[in-house]
């Protein structure tokens, strides 16, 4: 409806001028549409340029917080985490919506390592070493034959390491809707957030939930440490 509007609106204005133009003669209708045309291209060009430029800023500052996240993981250990500098340090909410894009984007699980904390991703680089596919594959046959497991949980428990971190980042990251408020004590944090859900209650469909997100401080940069649904829904 408000495209009709604007069509309608443009239409009246272009007609009124152009009876003005003729009125006034073949030469000045001829003249005053070139150079409305001129005009209107101009103004194209310069708020195309300004979108350009404007996206180029937001992507510059997201790139800026992905490639920080990188860097200071690979400088910082459990036994040595840097002190943390809040001057420098991204908001925590900045640090999650980094996570958040490029969880819902990896294409594996290094992809996301970065944003978690030392331990965590100790843990993870550790039992993908001890993983063994030979013992894998046979720990699948065993369940299959047993048949006390469906297939999801055999896959989860034969899986490498990495795919099954891969999986579960990306599900949560799919889950999140909207962030709401940042409670920050020294050097960590609790985001409130809603997600989505699809759950029946007492024949009652609810789709929507709140959660909260922790994060803590390493170095400079707040990685993603912990995710807790609420027990509030809605429809």
């Amino acid at each position: 409806m408000l495209r009709g509007f604007l069509c309608f609106t443009l239409s009246r204005i272009l007609a009124t001028g152009l009876l003005a133009a003729i009125i006034a003669g073949p030469g000045m209708a001829e003249e005053s549409f070139a150079a409305r045309s001129a005009r209107m291209k101009r103004e194209h060009e310069q708020r195309a340029k300004q979108m350009q430029k404007e996206f180029d800023a937001v992507q510059k500052k997201q790139d800026s917080v992905v490639s920080k996240a990188k860097t200071s993981s690979s400088s910082v250990t459990a036994s040595a985490v840097a002190r943390f500098n809040s001057s420098v340090a991204p908001r925590p909410e900045v640090c999650f919506d980094a996570f958040l894009r490029t969880a819902r984007q990896a294409k594996s699980f290094q992809e996301i390592l970065p944003f978690l904390p030392a331990d965590q991703r100790e843990h993870y680089e550790r039992e993908q070493k001890l993983h063994d596919p030979r013992k894998a594959r046979e720990r699948q046959a065993r369940y299959q034959q047993e048949g006390q497991l469906d297939e999801e949980q055999i896959r989860h428990l034969t899986a490498p390491p990495y795919e099954n971190g891969l999986r579960f980042y990306q599900t949560l990251a799919q889950k999140v809707n909207q962030f709401v408020a940042a409670k920050v004590q020294g050097e960590k944090a609790n985001l409130d957030i809603t997600i989505h859900i699809d759950e029946t209650i007492n024949g009652v469909r609810f789709t929507k939930s709140t959660a909260t997100v922790g994060m803590i401080v390493e170095g400079d940069y707040w990685r993603f440490e912990s995710f807790k649904e609420g027990q509030v829904a809605e429809r």
